[in-house]
């Protein structure tokens, strides 16, 4: 005699086959619908993240490197840090530390692996991109608060393809760019318009603008899920990314920011399957 968790079993089994069939992105897409763009959605989005421990170290300010044995400090505590380098004219030693453990706590907690093309013969992703931020330390501020002004530049400069002995590992790292660019942005002009300069660019999201462009309607969008038509000028693929997420949160009514927007997608659809019921959807 069949246990129930057979029959369960053998339940979902029918009802791929008989509902949707066999296609699993097929069955997620009818599953799961579009949270809305709200802030009361982001709110509870944000609140999870702040009481969560798994998320909350990174944006800890006094998370410094001596709080947890071989932790090296969170990002908000080297982004403040690398604020304060900057803005008191602090000697170049201590502005280069700060840039350089800021890459290393926003590549960590991203995952997004600097360090994957490293070799006896290259130092890696996090060793260079520090000296390519470090270069531009005069105008490092400027490229943050103004990123249309100065045509991402700062975004350009990070993302270019790093310098590994061997082509096949060189990478260009336009999901780091973000990432560093954002969080720097949200503890140097926190408070102020410009913290929200830079939208994150996450995989997760790439994969559900096309149902927000859909829903909204947006018109004549040059955004696609791939950016392999940009090698060499990924920036280019990030100002459609960062322009498409724009107008969708226009046509949803401009309530909340790219932050929010980032924040909300990723926490909703990182598990499709496995959604929080608390949230108002489309």
């Amino acid at each position: 005699m069949e246990n129930k968790i057979t029959q369960e079993a053998k339940a979902a089994d029918d009802f791929f086959s008989k509902q949707l069939g066999s296609d699993k992105k097929r069955l997620q897409k009818q599953l799961v619908r579009l949270p809305k763009l709200s802030r009361d959605n982001v709110a509870k989005v944000e609140a999870m993240f702040k009481h969560d421990q798994k998320y909350s170290r990174s944006s800890d300010p006094n998370a410094g490197p001596a709080d947890k044995p071989k932790y090296s400090g969170s990002v908000a505590y080297w982004m403040k840090e690398l604020t304060d380098a900057l803005k008191s004219n602090k000697s170049e030693v201590e502005i280069h530390k700060a840039i350089e453990e800021a890459v290393v706590s926003v590549d960590r907690d991203n995952s997004t692996h600097l360090d994957a093309d490293k070799t006896s013969e290259y130092n890696g992703g996090r060793k260079e991109l520090t000296e390519r931020i470090f270069n531009v330390k005069e105008h490092l501020r400027y490229y943050l608060e103004k990123p249309v002004e100065s045509d991402f530049e700062l975004i350009k400069i990070i993302s270019e393809k790093t310098s590994a002995p061997d082509p096949k590992r060189s990478r260009e790292n336009l999901s780091f760019a973000s990432k560093f660019c954002h969080y720097a942005c949200f503890y140097m002009f926190e408070g102020e318009p410009e913290q929200d300069n830079y939208s994150i660019l996450d995989s997760v999201v790439i994969k559900v603008l096309p149902d927000y462009i859909e829903y909204f309607g947006v018109k004549k969008s040059d955004f696609t899920s791939s950016s392999s038509n940009f090698k060499g000028k990924k920036y280019e693929y990030y100002k459609i990314y960062q322009k498409t997420i724009d107008e969708i949160i226009e046509k949803s009514g401009g309530e909340i920011s790219r932050n929010g927007f980032d924040h909300l997608l990723w926490y909703y659809f990182k598990d499709p399957l496995h959604v929080p019921d608390y949230l108002e959807l489309l």
